[in-house]
């Protein structure tokens, strides 16, 4: 409980908890802990923008402490297909240096193959021409459900040039989406609470993973903030 932060006196004019005044001043006390805190002011400010990718992410950061992680365990999790371990190791390759982003260390992997994206684009090809050849394209639901995912694999397996993506293209854009989702929630906060942004910046890590640090560059997590103006 916050409460059992609150320091002998803080309600020393209260002399019954029955007093009228009692929770009046309990509430004036608890928002003068927030301001004090810099974690809890950025949690309160937070809550109306649960919403958003960036403060959804922001809030598992924070959950997760000072553990590295990548931007699809972040979004994998966020969509419920993924758990992320309380002793996640750093997202690195073995042998790597520290000082090494992981974007460079990645071994480019196809998403598909030649046979496979061949057979894709034949059975494609059938389920097509059979809608196109059928009075009003009308085909059944599981034929129609078929030419929808089939359209979409090939969709998601390759690029607009035509070229196979591979999992290092997955990687790199779910980076660029998280860091953009971050950044804008960043600027939401910044309107609400402007001195949160040094906050953030302080304690929120976006390279070359997404990490929130408990202690900050400076070792003042601890510290207070500038109240609200």
């Amino acid at each position: 409980m916050y409460f059992s932060k609150f320091k002998p006196g803080m309600a020393r004019s209260i002399s019954h908890p029955h007093s009228p005044d009692f929770w009046e001043q309990c509430f004036s006390d608890y928002q003068d802990l927030i301001q004090s805190s810099p974690l809890l002011r950025l949690k309160r400010a937070l809550i109306p923008l649960r919403g958003l990718l960036g403060a959804q992410a922001l809030q598992l950061l924070i959950h997760h402490a000072d553990t590295p992680l990548s931007a699809q365990d972040i979004l994998q999790t966020l969509a419920g297909t993924h758990q992320i371990s309380h002793h996640a190791p750093p997202p690195q390759l073995a042998g790597t240096s520290p000082h090494t982003p992981p974007l460079l260390c990645e071994t480019a992997i196809p998403v598909s193959d030649a046979r496979c994206l061949n057979q894709v684009r034949q059975r494609l090809k059938i389920l097509q021409d059979k809608k196109d050849n059928t009075p009003r394209g009308r085909i059944s639901t599981a034929e129609q459900k078929e030419l929808d995912a089939l359209q979409k694999y090939l969709s998601d397996s390759l690029l607009p040039d035509g070229r196979v993506r591979s999992f290092t293209d997955n990687t790199h854009r779910a980076r660029v989406a998280l860091n953009a989702a971050l950044r804008r929630v960043r600027r939401r906060l910044a309107q609400v609470d402007p001195a949160l942004d040094g906050y953030l910046e302080e304690h929120l890590l976006m390279a070359p993973h997404f990490q929130w640090r408990s202690q900050g560059s400076g070792d003042r997590d601890q510290g207070a903030l500038t109240p609200n103006t």
